[in-house]
Formats: structure tokens, sequence, C-alpha cells
């Protein structure tokens, strides 16, 4: 049976919606790969999947970049088609308590016409799940929000910003943003050369998108560990009430690391502790530690919640309580089966009935 081709128009109006998994997670691409896979994801209709092609023009990709059709686009399209068909996206999740990754491909089928000026494309069906049916935790823009920034690192800035737009700020450790912008150990050593890309993306997301940034880099001690973006949209002229989390010391940095590693996000932790003491966090999140090694614990994120709601801090008590709780589940009936009864009279435990 043949497969549908749907032919793809550019409209000016194509919106890019993904899952913020999808948004959060490294991906190998370059400029030119990152464009064009953000423009295949705004023809998208996330309510409605279909099994189809798209045929892809690249006179229409070259307008949704912003650039001019030219010899050296078809060449750049050809070149980025052919390298998304073997790039992977890595999703990281949890699992039953335990950090996962995953890899999927980021296209399923691609073909390029030469001569005719067009492509045939389909993305993956791994990565479908985090293009359709999003009804929450997915992000939404304009593609001519991305379409005039000539860095890779400002588009993926660009998105997770984006992303946290409402709260009004994004904190990041530096390790985890390098990671997800997949800067190589070897790249950017310096701490300066470092600063200098976050300059150029300030500069830029502020000049071509909706938004407008500021960030400040946060010290645990003498080293820098973290790096703060204040986020407003440009399009907002009241100034929003948002209850930020106070980073201003090791400590605070310490126990956002520690929320995060029971599961969350650094938006969830932050919030988690928006209004928790220090000092309570401190001991709810030892508490859950030590009951951790001693194998109590099934499911460390709800643990984490129940025990910052009710400011644990005593092993012992905590532990009575867990065994509490166990005891409320009732022991299941045993059913003796005619094997039971056979078993039971062999060995004179009861009367054979």
């Amino acid at each position: 049976m043949k497969q549908k081709i749907k032919e793809l128009k550019l409209t000016g109006t194509e919106l890019v919606i993904q899952d913020n998994k999808l948004i959060d997670s490294p991906k190998m691409l370059n400029l030119q790969e990152q464009k064009l896979f953000l423009f295949l994801v705004s023809k998208l209709d996330p309510n409605n999947p279909e099994d189809v092609i798209f045929r892809v023009t690249i006179k229409d990709f070259a307008k949704a970049i912003g650039v001019e059709s030219t010899t050296d686009v078809y060449r750049d399209v050809r070149k980025a088609i052919k390298h998304l068909m073997s790039r992977i996206v890595s999703i990281k999740r949890i699992k039953d308590g335990c950090k996962t990754t995953t890899d999927i491909p980021i296209l399923g089928y691609a073909e390029y016409w030469h001569g005719r000026g067009y492509a045939d494309i389909k993305f993956s069906e791994e990565i479908a799940q985090y293009l359709f049916h999003l009804k929450k935790e997915f992000t939404q823009y304009k593609l001519s929000q991305i379409t005039r920034l000539s860095s890779l690192y400002a588009i993926h800035i660009y998105e997770m910003l984006k992303k946290q737009e409402a709260f009004g700020r994004r904190i990041f450790f530096i390790d985890e943003l390098r990671e997800t912008l997949s800067i190589r150990e070897n790249q950017y050593k310096r701490f300066s050369d470092f600063r200098n890309i976050i300059e150029i993306t300030k500069r830029e997301i502020n000049e071509k998108t909706d938004l407008k940034i500021d960030f400040k880099f946060i010290k645990t001690g003498r080293k820098v560990t973290a790096i703060a973006f204040d986020i407003k949209s440009k399009n907002d002229k009241t100034e929003k009430q948002k209850g930020l989390y106070c980073i201003n010391n090791e400590k605070n940095l310490k126990q956002i690391r520690e929320i995060m590693n029971f599961g969350f996000s650094s938006k969830e932790a932050i919030s988690i502790l928006d209004y928790t003491d220090t000092s309570v966090a401190a001991n709810a999140i030892n508490a859950v530690k030590s009951q951790i090694k001693k194998g109590n614990v099934k499911n460390p994120k709800a643990m984490i919640k129940t025990a910052l709601k009710e400011k644990w801090h005593d092993d012992k008590k905590i532990e009575t309580k867990i065994k509490k709780e166990v005891k409320k589940i009732p022991n299941p009936i045993k059913r003796r089966t005619g094997f039971m009864k056979i078993f039971e009279y062999l060995f004179r435990k009861e009367p054979f009935i």
C-alpha cells in the first residue's frame, strides 16, 4: 500500500509545540539541523497524528529559516536531512526511583529528490509520543521567533526559557546546562569562554525574540556552580508577582540538587523549597536518605513530599510510622485448595474435611 504524502506549505503562522521533556533533552544537532527539525515540528497537528510522509520544498524551508533560496541552501538542507537520519535525542526520566536515559531517533525515513527541489521526510515512531496528544507539560511558540537566531545555543536556551516564561526565572547548574546544550568536556573550558556564549545568547534573544532575559552566575564558595535567568515577556506590560526561591548560598544550591535527585525538575525543586525553612528541608532530606539506605522506601519522590510536609527529623518516629502504615494493609486470606487440604492431612495439622 502506497503511503500518503503531505505537501507542506509555509503560511507564516507556524507554531512549534513540543513535550517539555523533548525541549530539555540534549540533541547533537547543528544550527541547520535544529532549524529543519523545528520547521518540521511546526507543520504537525499535535491533536491529529497522521502516518504520513511530509514533502518539504527547499524554497519553503529557506523562507522558514529566514534566508534566501540559493544553491548553498539546497546543499545545506540535503546535508542536514542526511545527518538528521542518524541523530538521536536523549530523554532523561525517573522510573521506579531510578534515573534513566532513553536514546530515540529523530527521523524514521528521508528521501531527497535531486533536481526537483524537495525532500520526503517522516518522523520516527519513538519521537511521536513527544509531539502528539500533548495535554500537559508542553511548550509552544511561533516558529518565526527562532528563524533569525544565528546561534544554536540561543535557540535551545530560548526554548528552555520560554517553557519557564510564566514562572519568571529558571536556574541551571552549570554542568546540567552544558550537558543539555551538548557542550563537550573539551569545549569552552575557560569560564570566560562559557560566559561569552551566554552573553551572545542573551543579546540575540533580547534583540530577535519575544522574550527579554537577564542572568547572573551563582557561586558555591569561590566556584561558579549555577546560573539564574530572569525571564520577561515583551508583550506583558504588567509586572507579574512571582514567588522566587532565594538562591544566595551554598546550602540553597545543595538542597535544590538533592531534591532534584528524588526525581524532580529544577523548577519543581525550587517551587517545593520556595516556602520551606532550610533547616526543615535539611532534616527531611536526611530522614528520607536514611530510610532509603534501610530499604524502607519504594517511592522516594512521594516520601520526600511527605517528609517536607510533616517536617520529619527523628528516624525512630519515622520508622514506627512506616511500620504502622504497613500493618494497616490487610494480609491476604489464604485459600485452602484441595492440594493444601491433602498436605495438611498427611502431616496431621488438622482433620481432613
